[in-house]
């Protein structure tokens, strides 16, 4: 009432429990009510103030399952015409491999739009201030608007308003940013997302083990492996994930490559690697070690045949003379580069 607000986003990733999580299903048609109140509310609220609408929005998991979960009846506070708008999203990270389709079903020929969220962090905690690059920042966007996004919101930005120069730090959100807002316009092209270098992520976004407040999993209670893990167990000696690339067949050239983070392999040990069941030959492979032991950077080369419309299958299994291993394999990245 004291401000000329154009609507409300209720937040429900923070924090994501509005019930204990045994009773929130049954407890769900409560929050579903007060949504219809506030609805009422804001529609009373605009005609008095004589414009046509106040907006509510509602920020939302990126999974409708987790939003089931959790007594949030997005479907059918889209098809009442209660919100406005829904924004899936992690609780901390861009979730590069979203299935954003599942909410655009819901709003097909209503008047209620979908904008994802896009957030620097890549994943909680955040290795050595790994956040998104402008060209993870772009295939991100990329799948969103593939699968049906009419647009973006920002979440956290921030993270990337700090910078670090000599000895001299500026701590986040304390500095305003440099040319950082950037990327965010070039974000609202759709055609922009698909016509500059895009590198497309699968990694697990929530990786901190044993950490006080989640335990290795988001704060919504959903455990996402996202990652692959290979083990002598027979049950276990291969293993897939799902990387999501929203990359049409183009005539224009352009380069493609694969890039993988391994722990736990040994000398004798022989990786076999595939791309939607296409092998990938030994020689596309170079490998780089890195800091911690055991653990290496891949980078191969990939025929960009290989590579699916929305959701690609990387399938590994190592060949060893070991009776005991286990090996990880994760922070995928699908990097597609036009030729200049």
């Amino acid at each position: 009432e004291r401000y000329a607000v154009d609507g409300l986003e209720l937040d429900y990733m923070r924090m994501c429990h509005m019930f204990e999580p045994d009773e929130a299903r049954q407890h769900a048609h409560l929050l579903t009510e007060m949504m219809r109140s506030l609805r009422k509310q804001l529609t009373t609220t605009a005609r008095r103030r004589n414009r046509g609408n106040l907006l509510l929005g509602v920020r939302v998991p990126s999974t409708l399952e987790e939003c089931e979960a959790l007594g949030y009846e997005v479907k059918t506070w889209i098809r009442e015409g209660l919100v406005d708008y829904v924004t899936p999203t992690d609780f901390w990270s861009t979730d590069c491999v979203a299935r954003t389709e599942e909410f655009a079903k819901l709003t097909k020929g209503t008047p209620c739009k979908v904008y994802p969220s896009l957030s620097p962090p890549t994943s909680f905690p955040t290795p050595d201030e790994r956040f998104l690059t402008p060209a993870q920042y772009r295939g991100a966007a990329n799948n969103f608007y593939a699968f049906g996004a009419d647009g973006l919101s920002a979440y956290n930005y921030f993270w990337t308003w700090a910078y670090k120069h000599g000895d001299v730090v500026a701590g986040l959100g304390n500095v305003w940013p440099t040319r950082s807002l950037d990327i965010l316009t070039q974000l609202k092209d759709p055609v922009a997302c698909r016509t500059g270098s895009r590198q497309y992520l699968a990694h697990p976004l929530w990786t901190g083990k044993n950490q006080p407040l989640w335990h290795n999993r988001s704060p919504t209670g959903v455990i996402r492996q996202d990652k692959i893990i290979l083990t002598t167990d027979p049950k276990k000696s291969f293993s897939s994930v799902r990387l999501r690339a929203a990359e049409q067949p183009s005539k224009d050239p352009i380069e493609a490559t694969l890039e993988m983070i391994v722990t736990g392999m040994a000398a004798e040990d022989h990786l076999e690697l595939s791309l939607n069941d296409h092998p990938i030959p030994q020689s596309r492979l170079k490998k780089m070690g890195l800091e911690v032991p055991n653990r290496q950077r891949i980078t191969l080369a990939v025929d960009t045949a290989m590579v699916r419309f929305g959701d690609n299958t990387i399938k590994a299994v190592v060949k060893t003379t070991r009776k005991q291993y286990r090996v990880e394999i994760d922070w995928f990245m699908l990097s597609v580069i036009p030729r200049r």
